[in-house]
């Protein structure tokens, strides 16, 4: 009986150490080392940048209307996408359209909003290319009576063709087609009759 006296009182002295040795470290705040250089405490920093506003990647490339609904073209170069977005309604990306101005000194320009934010677009400008014309042909109308030697030959042959032999021509091609025809349904039903044994 005194063993197990003496046990318990020795595991109840272990566990006060114990939790004499782990309450500092656990409850206590960092201990600081009198040989480190004393810790300054920073203010957290704000976020200085501005939020990234989608209007900045905004183009203005076009506008339609019809039946008195007007409709803007807008492209995102950022994402790649274009929209349409119908004058003074929202879009489902919560795109705004207002104040289309057409002509005017610098041109047409629409206002766009989105989320709180607006900005005003001019529509993009775009490159409009002359293709060179070709040469207009000199004395056409002697070119026009002239014939190839090529194609008059070709002529001649057609018209020299009889009706029998048009028809004989005609009856060869026919026969033709359905030989192909036979051959390919022969190819289709024998890879048929070899997917259906395996």
């Amino acid at each position: 009986m005194k063993n197990r006296k003496h046990t318990h009182t020795a595991f109840v002295l272990m566990l006060a150490l114990v939790w004499a040795a782990l309450c500092p470290l656990i409850f206590a705040k960092e201990v600081e080392s009198p040989f480190e250089r004393p810790k300054v405490v920073e203010a957290p920093k704000q976020n200085t940048t501005p939020a990234p506003n989608p209007l900045d990647h905004m183009e203005f490339d076009g506008y339609m209307s019809m039946q008195g609904k007007t409709m803007i073209s807008l492209y995102d170069r950022k994402e790649r996408r274009s929209y349409w977005v119908e004058l003074n309604t929202k879009n489902q990306e919560g795109f705004e359209v207002s104040n289309f101005q057409q002509g005017g000194g610098n041109g047409d320009s629409v206002l766009l909003r989105h989320g709180g934010k607006s900005k005003s677009i001019q529509l993009k400008n775009s490159d409009i290319l002359t293709l060179a014309t070709p040469a207009a042909p000199t004395n056409s109308n002697a070119n026009s009576n002239r014939k190839t030697p090529a194609r008059a030959s070709a002529n001649n042959n057609i018209a020299k063709e009889s009706d029998e032999e048009v028809r004989e021509r005609m009856k060869r091609v026919a026969e033709e087609i359905r030989r192909r025809r036979a051959m390919r349904r022969s190819l289709v039903d024998g890879k048929e009759n070899q997917d259906s044994s395996k």
